[in-house]
C-alpha cells in the first residue's frame, strides 16, 4: 500500500510543479479513482471533525459553483480538483501510517533531486528556475514548504516524533531559492522543531542536555555568525525587499478595488488589472484566486474550517503544533497561489484531518498508540 500511495503523491507533485493541462487531468482523475475506490469511508455514518470540514468545503464550492462558472468555464476543473482532493485526503486520512510512510519518500525525493540539481548546475542566478521547465523557484519552494509542513505535522501526531533532517533540507534549498516567503516559512518550520524535539525526549536528563546545548550554542555560536548571516540574506535572497514586494502590492490593490458589495460575495475578474495585464493572470495569491474563482463562501469555509480543525485537536501541544503548522501554511499561501483549491489541498487537509482525529485502521492506531521516544531521521 505504501509504494501505491507513494507513487500517487509523487504524481501529484510532479504533474502539479509541471503544470501541464494533460497532468493535471490526470491527476484529477487518480484523485476520482481513489474516491470511488474508497468511497465507503466516506459513506459511514459519523459526525467528526474531519467529516464537518469535509462537508463544510464541498458545500461551499458547490453553491459558489454556478456564480464560478458564469465568471470562467476553467472554475470548473478547480471545482473538481477541491472537491477530489478532499475527498481523496480524507481517505488516505485512514491510513496515517501509510501516509506518513509515503509522504516522507515523496517528500525525501523531491528533495534529493533538487539538492542533486543544486550541486550539479551551472546556473548560478536562481538555479532553481531552470530546474523544472514550467515551474519556477518560487513554486519549487513554495510546493516544498507546503509538503515539509504537512509532513512534520503527520511525523508528530503518528510517530511523535520531530522532522529536523528534512526541514533543515527545505531550509536550504528555500535558502537557494531566494524567495522571501519560502526562506521563512521553512524558517519558521525549523525553529518550531525545538520544542517538537523536545517534548519527544522523554527523560529529565536529557531535556536538560537540550537546554544546556541550546544555552552554549546561544552565547558563542550565534554572537560568532550572525553578522554572516545577515549579510548572506540580505545580499543574496530578496529579505531585503521587505516582506511585501511592490509588484505584489499592486496586484493586491487593483484587486480589492475591483470589488463591490455583488462581487465580494461572488469573486470578480481580473480584467483592468495588472493581474492580467503584467502578469499573465496570475494573482500570485492563494486567498486572491480562491475568492477571484468561488467567493467569499468559498473562502471562509475554507479558513473557518482550518480554524475548526485545529481546535477540535485532542491535546494542546496538538493544537500549539496543528495551529502553528497551518498558520505558516497560510502565510506561504498569501504570496503564492499554491493551494485552494488545487492538487496541493490534499497534502493540507490529509494532514488536518489526522490531526485532528479522522478514525484510523487498526493496524496503524497500534503503531501511533506504541510508546517511543527520540527523534526521526527524516
Amino acid at each position: 500500500m505504501t509504494a501505491v500511495f507513494t507513487a500517487f503523491m509523487i504524481f501529484q507533485i510532479y504533474a502539479f510543479l509541471i503544470y501541464d493541462p494533460i497532468l493535471l487531468a490526470g491527476g484529477a482523475g487518480l484523485m476520482a479513482l481513489v474516491v470511488v475506490h474508497g468511497h465507503h469511508h466516506i459513506l459511514r455514518r459519523e459526525l467528526t471533525a474531519s467529516r464537518l470540514v469535509l462537508i463544510t468545503i464541498i458545500a461551499a464550492l458547490t453553491l459558489a459553483l454556478p456564480f464560478a462558472l458564469n465568471q470562467t468555464l476553467v472554475s470548473s476543473y478547480h471545482y473538481t480538483i477541491g472537491v477530489t482532493s478532499i475527498l481523496a485526503a480524507y481517505i488516505f486520512s485512514r491510513f496515517p501510517l501509510e501516509t506518513y510512510r509515503s509522504l516522507r519518500l515523496a517528500l525525501v525525493a523531491l528533495q534529493s533531486y533538487t539538492i542533486w540539481f543544486l550541486l550539479t548546475t551551472t546556473h548560478t542566478v536562481f538555479p532553481l528556475d531552470y530546474m523544472i521547465e514550467g515551474s519556477s523557484s518560487n513554486g519549487i519552494t513554495s510546493v516544498l514548504v507546503i509538503l515539509q509542513a504537512a509532513y512534520v505535522g503527520i511525523s508528530f501526531h503518528v510517530r511523535r516524533k520531530a522532522a529536523i533532517i528534512t526541514s533543515l533540507a527545505t531550509l536550504y534549498i528555500a535558502l537557494e531559492g531566494f524567495g522571501r516567503g519560502s526562506i521563512l516559512s521553512a524558517a519558521m518550520i525549523c525553529f518550531l522543531m525545538l520544542p517538537l524535539y523536545f517534548l519527544s525526549i522523554r527523560t529529565a536528563a536529557g531535556r536538560l542536555a537540550v537546554i544546556l546545548v541550546a544555552l552554549i550554542v546561544l552565547a558563542f555560536f550565534v554572537p560568532r555568525t550572525i553578522d554572516v548571516v545577515s549579510n548572506y540574506l540580505v545580499n543574496s535572497t530578496k529579505l531585503s525587499q521587505g516582506l511585501l514586494d511592490p509588484a505584489r502590492a499592486e496586484m493586491y490593490r487593483d484587486y480589492l478595488a475591483k470589488i463591490d458589495p455583488v462581487t465580494f460575495f461572488t469573486g470578480t475578474d481580473f480584467e483592468g488589472t495588472s493581474i492580467e495585464a503584467k502578469y499573465n493572470g496570475n494573482p500570485h495569491s492563494s486567498l486572491i484566486r480562491a475568492h477571484h474563482l468561488f467567493g467569499i463562501l468559498y473562502l471562509l469555509a475554507v479558513l473557518g474550517s482550518l480554524a475548526g480543525a485545529v481546535l477540535a485537536t485532542r491535546t494542546w501541544v496538538s493544537l500549539f503544533i496543528t495551529g502553528a503548522l497551518i498558520s505558516i501554511i497560510l502565510f506561504r499561501s498569501v504570496s503564492e497561489p499554491v493551494i485552494f483549491p488545487t492538487a496541493m489541498d490534499f497534502f493540507v487537509f490529509v494532514f488536518l484531518f489526522i490531526a485532528c482525529g479522522s478514525p484510523r485502521s487498526r493496524a496503524s492506531r497500534a503503531v501511533r498508540e506504541a510508546p517511543r521516544a527520540g527523534i526521526a531521521v527524516s
